[in-house]
């Protein structure tokens, strides 16, 4: 009691701060006695017959995964100078998260923030300093205030003004207008319901659907295991797939991430497989699976990008994979991990693992498969579980791998579906146009028509005539290229640079640098059948070939119209 009251006084006197001293002296006998005086209490309770039943507060499992954690983190940020590392970021040392440009700019410009604030008060004689307010990685967490906005009519509901707006323009540029052929080929709302929601994002469904109704259609169903043939393998592994499936737990390090990952990687393949190609993606901000990610991963927070490294613990996988920088800094690390790692060329033995990224995922799955196609393999096998991936080797299994023996696609830990059976029973021409019909009855970058399933796409591309269809729309028009940029992307992802033309000529614009669906144009009514007689033209053709002359004149046609 008397070394503790010595020490309290010396921490309160002028030579250090209240509870915590400056004194070298006080804090050396404070660490010293602490044992003593710990143990003269344990012998005081003893002698009284003092003892407690319940632990003590901290001994908890909880506490004490807590203290572990704390533990790597401080022994982590100790050994590691974040001074040398290479990103360019400003980084919480603690949670490893990345600080957005404002604040960046803020926190590095503190000083000179400041210092403007004295200034000004001392100009202006103000007798106290305003205060400053700046960005820190608390303001950035909060959440944004969702904007109001005006009211608007229910899907499908009649917007008079709307009308009266369409009928004017279409006067007004010297076009006939039959108020009954209007009303009969127009949807009079402010976007149009069968393809966009009341908020502007476009319609959303189930495309896993698809795959459901070819195994019906073909009688192809998967198998548990593969067979087991002497055939030369090669696996081709979606990284983001199988990141999300082997998944994470919060708290768990990227480092011990990275051990257990190559782990699961190397011993999730077909005995005597010659060749892993583990394929990274890439992905820009003014990129189509920018827009995708937005409509996939709504958020009611803001987003989080978090540095990866191994002195870093990971967050939560929900708030973590939904931001694509995140996906891309983790991919990265496991590359780079991968690479020093010096049990990764033991543990492969005759197998080749090769590393890459730069392209969108489904189609560096399909570059990969042309292109180990060439080193004699008879036998692919893709870890994928993307309909996308699907209908796209759909088309190549009949085009450019018809030569391949086999043709898989893992779509679950037991789950192999053969593409090259599902090929046979469909046939070369309804494989070629499915990637344009899993792009017209919805996808990722493309709208889901209200009340129309894939079901019915497929089962009417089987047996309709596509142009004898009649008059749609001009937000279907552009919908329709919307589907085509995306069927002209699957059926060139074979070439490893395939130039593909810019996202603003298929229904696409740029709204501050994000990547936004064109809900619809508002064209005099005497282009409207000359803009139908180019749509039904480009159906024809993207149907069966991207490269075609008609397929080129049809978009030309087409732009000439809304132009």
């Amino acid at each position: 009691m008397l070394l503790e009251q010595t020490y309290n006084a010396d921490a309160k006197e002028a030579s250090g701060l209240d509870g915590i001293t400056l004194n070298r002296a006080a804090r050396m006998k404070w660490v010293y006695t602490k044992p003593l005086t710990a143990a003269i209490s344990a012998e005081l309770k003893s002698m009284l017959h003092l003892h407690s039943s319940s632990p003590h507060h901290e001994s908890g499992w909880s506490r004490v995964n807590r203290d572990a954690e704390m533990v790597v983190k401080v022994m982590a940020a100790v050994e590691t100078n974040p001074f040398t590392t290479a990103t360019p970021s400003l980084i919480n040392i603690s949670t490893g998260e990345c600080a957005d440009p404002t604040v960046k700019d803020n926190l590095t410009s503190v000083k000179a923030v400041g210092l403007k604030a004295l200034s000004d008060s001392l100009s202006s004689d103000q007798k106290k300093t305003s205060g400053v307010k700046l960005n820190t990685f608390h303001t950035q967490n909060r959440m944004k205030p969702k904007k109001s906005g005006g009211k608007t009519s229910a899907p499908g509901k009649s917007n008079e003004v709307t009308a009266l707006l369409r009928m004017t323009q279409i006067i007004a540029s010297g076009g006939e207008l039959n108020i009954v052929d209007f009303i009969g080929n127009h949807e009079c709302s402010d976007l149009s319901p069968s393809l966009f929601q009341e908020d502007g994002t476009m319609r959303t469904g189930t495309k896993a659907s698809l795959v459901k109704i070819l195994k019906e259609k073909t009688k192809v169903s998967s198998i548990p295991d593969l067979p087991q043939d002497c055939l030369k393998t090669a696996v081709v592994v979606d990284a983001m797939s199988a990141i999300r499936h082997w998944s994470f737990h919060t708290g768990e390090g990227f480092g011990v991430i990275a051990e257990r990952y190559r782990h699961l990687l190397l011993n999730d393949v077909p005995p005597g497989t010659d060749i892993i190609h583990f394929c990274c993606d890439r992905y820009s901000t003014t990129s189509l699976k920018s827009a995708e990610q937005e409509q996939r991963y709504a958020r009611s927070k803001p987003a989080k990008v978090y540095e990866v490294s191994e002195q870093y613990t990971a967050p939560d996988p929900k708030e973590f994979f939904a931001v694509s920088a995140n996906k891309a800094n983790l991919l990265s690390f496991l590359c780079e991990k991968w690479c020093e790692d010096e049990q990764l060329e033991p543990g492969l033995g005759p197998t080749h693992l090769y590393l890459g990224g730069g392209f969108k995922e489904e189609t560096k799955s399909v570059v990969l498969t042309a292109g180990v196609q060439n080193e004699g393999v008879d036998r692919v096998v893709i870890h994928a579980n993307d309909t996308d991936i699907i209908t796209t080797c759909l088309y190549y299994g009949a085009t450019h791998l018809s030569d391949l023996t086999e043709l898989w696609v893992r779509t679950g830990q037991n789950a192999y579906l053969p593409i090259h059976k599902i090929v046979v029973a469909l046939g070369p021409s309804q494989c070629c146009a499915m990637p344009f019909i899993h792009s017209l009855s919805g996808r990722d970058t493309t709208s889901y028509p209200y009340f129309t399933g894939k079901k019915a796409w497929f089962k009417s591309s089987m047996s309709l005539d596509i142009p004898a269809l009649e008059e749609f729309e001009n937000a279907f028009l552009l919908h329709l290229k919307r589907a085509a940029l995306a069927t002209i992307i699957d059926k060139n992802a074979h070439i490893a640079k395939p130039e593909i033309p810019p996202c603003t000529e298929f229904g696409w614009s740029l709204d501050n640098g994000h990547v936004v669906p064109i809900e619809e144009l508002y064209e005099a009514y005497c282009l409207q059948r000359r803009l139908r007689d180019g749509a039904n033209k480009m159906v024809k053709a993207y149907t069966t070939s991207v490269s075609s002359k008609e397929a080129k004149e049809s978009l030309a046609e087409a732009n000439k119209g809304y132009k």
